[in-house]
């Protein structure tokens, strides 16, 4: 019999406190209550297919990318739980978990903000911030479903509209960025987060540059590496927006066992862009300019093992709903 917990914790941490959503009570209320596609909001609808796919049930609306990004996220979810059951206490076993961990966290942040986007699509007011919502959520969602042809030529490289699309990602990380920097407590780590984003840039450019050049095949073979890149460094971006909101929390006093899960989140960001973004887009940063085509992405985890001031999974961190099997 297998235990399966959707981390609720998490959810709610990062709609109230990091993307700053209101009225989310609700959230997987019933096991088996499928949400209504009219009316329930697109995160909702990604915490109750990730709830629903831990617990071996498949909904049966297809909500297309977001419902791909969200199956996807429980299966990897599901995977670290029974890994972390099993796993021995070395520290090459405790740094798998880590690297599981923090991925995933990461890729939850990620996939919620891409679903807050299409509510505004489909709900807020005004044209502009509904165009804008519908870019970035066509941005994201390729990523989540590790679609790297359709994220390369359709979302960046489309000469129709180079840059736009993209910018309503990384104008927003360069002004979290700079405003992060300002706080000594977090600013070595908008750097390293700086660090990464001029090595995107500077990637994208090279790209660019090949695609006028009419060199597609070496566009082609670098896809995945693209994809991946940015992919690490989105993540980064919301490990750092979840590092401000749990500081922020332990600024303005929180205590108790709520203090030690905003200190976890500070120790696992730490691990993510420290010991995950960064060694792995310096990696794929050599292999694209060194022309080598592309192999699994699984080789370019971090050679090296950083321990980590506390557990990633103490006690009373993550608690949501518990399945028995």
């Amino acid at each position: 019999m297998t235990n399966y917990t959707v981390p609720l914790d998490n959810i709610y941490f990062v709609l109230n406190d990091v993307l700053n959503v209101d009225n989310i009570s609700g959230i997987i209320s019933e096991r088996n209550e499928k949400p209504n596609e009219n009316n329930t909001p697109n995160y909702l609808k990604v915490a109750f297919i990730e709830a629903s796919n831990i617990l071996r049930f498949i909904v049966a609306i297809d909500y297309d990318l977001l419902h791909g990004g969200a199956k996807r996220l429980s299966f990897a979810e599901r995977a670290y739980q029974e890994t972390h059951a099993a796993a021995d206490k070395s520290i090459s076993a405790q740094k798998k978990l880590l690297d599981m961990k923090t991925n995933i966290e990461g890729s939850r942040a990620l996939l919620l903000d891409a679903a807050v986007a299409l509510d505004l699509l489909e709900k807020h007011p005004e044209p502009v911030v509904r165009e804008n919502a519908a870019e970035y959520a066509a941005l994201i969602l390729p990523v989540m479903n590790n679609d790297a042809m359709d994220f390369l030529l359709k979302k960046v490289l489309d000469m129709k509209d180079l840059g736009n699309r993209l910018g309503l990602f990384m104008n927003p990380l360069y002004q979290e960025i700079k405003a992060t920097k300002a706080n000594p407590k977090l600013s070595a780590h908008a750097e390293t987060l700086e660090g990464t984003m001029k090595i995107f840039q500077q990637t994208m450019m090279g790209l660019v540059q090949a695609g006028m050049s009419g060199k597609t095949d070496e566009i082609i073979v670098h896809a995945d590496d693209f994809m991946t890149m940015f992919e690490k460094m989105a993540l980064g971006r919301m490990w750092l927006k979840m590092m401000s909101a749990a500081q922020n929390k332990l600024d303005q006093g929180a205590s108790g066992a709520i203090a030690g899960f905003y200190e976890d989140k500070l120790t696992l960001g730490d691990y993510y862009l420290n010991n995950v973004m960064t060694p792995i887009v310096k990696k794929l940063e050599m292999r694209i300019e060194a022309g080598a085509p592309n192999s699994s992405t699984s080789s370019l985890s971090p050679d090296s093992a950083t321990g980590v001031a506390r557990s990633p999974d103490k006690k009373n961190r993550d608690n949501g709903f518990t399945f028995n099997f």
